[in-house]
């Protein structure tokens, strides 16, 4: 007898949601997001910035 295939993934929960859950502001990132930090980090703006990554 052939079982049926499980659904890959957290159980019960979306993917997405899985996702916003494991960052620290609770949400995923948009590209628009991700976008505005790396024109920050490259700017003249970002010179306060110390560290040696942006997460």
């Amino acid at each position: 007898m052939r079982s049926t295939p499980r659904p890959r993934g957290p159980p019960g929960r979306s993917f997405q949601a899985y996702l916003a859950g494991t960052t620290h502001p609770r949400r995923v990132m948009t590209l628009a997001d991700v976008a505005g930090a790396a024109v920050l980090v490259a700017s003249g703006r970002a010179s306060g910035l110390t560290g040696t990554r942006s997460t």
